[in-house]
């Protein structure tokens, strides 16, 4: 029985919470100038896509381009956090699938997984900019499942932020929060997870256990 495993990206399975601060900043400086920039909301609404997330605390489109050009000239400054990459070769040993459901945009989903060396484990990849709702909707969880022809008992999704846990929710299947990531664990627990992880030991044993079961 074929089984997924599906990981948000930021904050899960990278490190990139000081790149998109300083993204941010420079955005919002070279636009908006002075000014206190909502960091923390903004983190909180992660996982849908960033032209939302600008929308919704009210930043000028025109900083877009300026945030993703920054981002995408010092993608050194991403590490993968220690751990993640044997839990997804312990994925693909025991023979299960690992799906990744992000609120970047595929082009530089894409650019960072190559840089990183970790396309290899995924298959599929549902960014915000191929589905008309991103996270917290539910519709990339269902098109990952769609493309598996994976029923819903048969997946899980692993977030760091409360859309991620939000859409797993809304889309019927299991829901595990990783409280390594940009969001406060007390805002995640509020959403309700069937599980939340402090670490990768602990993460490692429940897919385990998932997928043998």
């Amino acid at each position: 029985m074929k089984k997924v495993v599906i990981f948000d990206f930021d904050g899960v399975i990278i490190n990139s919470h000081c790149l998109q601060e300083k993204s941010l900043e420079v955005a919002y400086r070279e636009v908006v100038g002075e000014g206190d920039i909502p960091f923390t909301k903004f983190f909180e609404l992660s996982g849908d896509s960033l032209e939302n997330i600008f929308d919704k605390l009210y930043f000028p489109r025109e900083m877009l381009k300026i945030y993703r050009t920054y981002s995408s000239n010092n993608m050194k400054e991403i590490k993968i956090h220690e751990g993640i990459e044997n839990i997804l070769q312990t994925i693909k040993k025991i023979g299960g699938e690992c799906a990744l459901c992000t609120g970047k945009e595929r082009l530089r989903t894409i650019e960072i997984l190559k840089y990183l060396n970790l396309d290899y484990y995924f298959n599929p990849i549902v960014c915000s900019d191929e589905v008309v709702y991103p996270k917290p909707n539910p519709e990339s969880i269902y098109k990952i499942l769609s493309t598996l022809s994976i029923s819903k008992e048969n997946a899980i999704m692993i977030g760091d932020g409360c859309n991620d846990i939000k859409a797993a929710k809304s889309a019927g299947i299991g829901s595990i929060a990783a409280s390594w990531g940009d969001v406060n664990v007390e805002e995640l627990a509020k959403e309700q997870p069937d599980i939340i992880c402090d670490n990768m030991v602990q993460l490692k044993k429940v897919i385990e256990k998932f997928l043998d079961n």
